[in-house]
């Protein structure tokens, strides 16, 4: 076992998530099938396509927890994180998408 293999397999880092990691510009629809944990997510963000990128972050903003009026947290979660992903998708031709899917579980 390498040593990458090992400290996948300590952090529950799947073989086929390694691949996608590694192949990267992972589609919308690979996105939405996979079941994965939270540290396979984090080393997939930066691999997924423009379209399945938008995406997850309009699942993560659904399901973060409301911050209080006037600090940062409620600034970066309600007003910039929101139109810098309207500016994303305008920027890279991709319209308004309803999240209405609950986030991929994780195992």
């Amino acid at each position: 076992m390498t040593d990458e293999e090992a400290h996948d397999a300590a952090r529950g880092i799947k073989p086929t998530t390694r691949a996608l990691v590694n192949r990267g510009n992972v589609t919308l629809d690979e996105w939405k099938a996979l079941r994965i944990n939270s540290a396979e997510r984090d080393l997939l963000y930066p691999r997924l396509s423009d379209e399945a990128f938008a995406f997850a972050l309009d699942i993560v903003l659904v399901n973060c927890s409301r911050p209080r009026l006037h600090t940062y947290e409620h600034a970066l979660s309600e007003v910039l994180v929101p139109q810098l992903l309207q500016r994303f998708r305008k920027a890279v031709g991709l319209g308004h998408m309803e999240v209405d899917e609950p986030p991929s579980p994780v195992l």
